[in-house]
């Protein structure tokens, strides 16, 4: 639990002068944690990033590199394709229990097309169970419809360490008890990279408890980072609610609340507490 409490001109909150106090909870608590095992493919082995693995049926078709360029830290779980013969995949299998769940991380596609994938089923369950939650990304280098006079370097990605992130929500249905993440090439030649992958809970239930400490509340409203919008907000000209919860709220989003008095005053709190929103 996130115990903020607000005082004014910093004023200690132990001291009762229109001070405002605003709590907020998750359940599960955040951050959520990664489920992943070496999720920034930083701890290398003989045989590559620990607790990954490469499958391909075509292994003469791939040279596999985890020295960078890394989005963070010194490696990445890096393949070049050198044909469209066969596709391949760095892959970790976790652990899953039913619920909404949540994939994200960075990759850097220099050529050719990505696929990351979430999947997994049980047939010894009748009827049997699955998953199979897709993400895809392609390369304007090389493309046939991109003029072969414009420089590699001008189709790269917006970001600026080259990277770009992903976002994919797995739904897990009763009765699968693991999950496979692949992140691969699909299919062409190309060139491609990962790092910092999380894989974890997707959704929380918050919940906000306003204590007025004697002032007038005026308004109440709940930020996302991930929103133009508030996610919640309460009705002009009536007193906001002193407890609010709010369900099915993405895991990876920052919230700010919000809460405003009867005088114009101006309260803030956030969660994950020590991010900014």
């Amino acid at each position: 639990m996130l115990r903020i409490a607000i005082a004014l001109a910093c004023i200690p909150a132990v001291v009762a002068c229109g001070a405002v106090e605003i709590i907020i909870s998750a359940d599960p608590p955040l951050p959520t944690p990664n489920l992943l095992r070496n999720p920034g493919f930083e701890t290398i082995t003989d045989a590559g990033p620990e607790h990954w693995s490469f499958s391909t049926a075509r292994p003469d078709n791939f040279a596999l590199s985890w020295e960078g360029p890394a989005r963070t830290g010194e490696h990445c779980a890096a393949l070049t394709a050198h044909t469209n013969v066969m596709s391949g995949y760095w892959g970790q299998i976790v652990p899953v229990d039913a619920g909404a769940y949540l994939l994200r991380g960075h990759y850097r596609l220099v050529s050719g097309r990505m696929l990351i994938y979430a999947h997994g089923t049980n047939k010894d369950r009748q009827p049997s169970v699955g998953v199979d939650e897709r993400y895809y990304a392609g390369a304007l280098q090389g493309h046939w419809l991109v003029p072969v006079f414009i420089p590699p370097e001008a189709l790269a990605g917006m970001a600026l360490d080259g990277y770009e992130p992903f976002r994919l929500p797995v739904t897990i249905p009763e009765g699968l008890p693991a999950l496979t993440i692949s992140l691969g090439m699909y299919f062409t030649p190309g060139e491609l990279a990962f790092d910092d992958i999380w894989f974890g809970l997707g959704e929380t239930t918050l919940t906000v408890k306003i204590d007025p400490q004697g002032s007038t509340l005026a308004g109440l409203q709940v930020l996302s980072d991930q929103s133009d919008t508030p996610v919640y907000a309460s009705e002009q000209g009536q007193a906001p609610p002193r407890e609010l919860t709010l369900e099915t709220m993405p895991t990876d989003a920052v919230y700010t609340v919000v809460v405003t008095t009867a005088d114009g005053k101006e309260f803030r709190a956030t969660c994950p507490e020590g991010v900014d929103g």
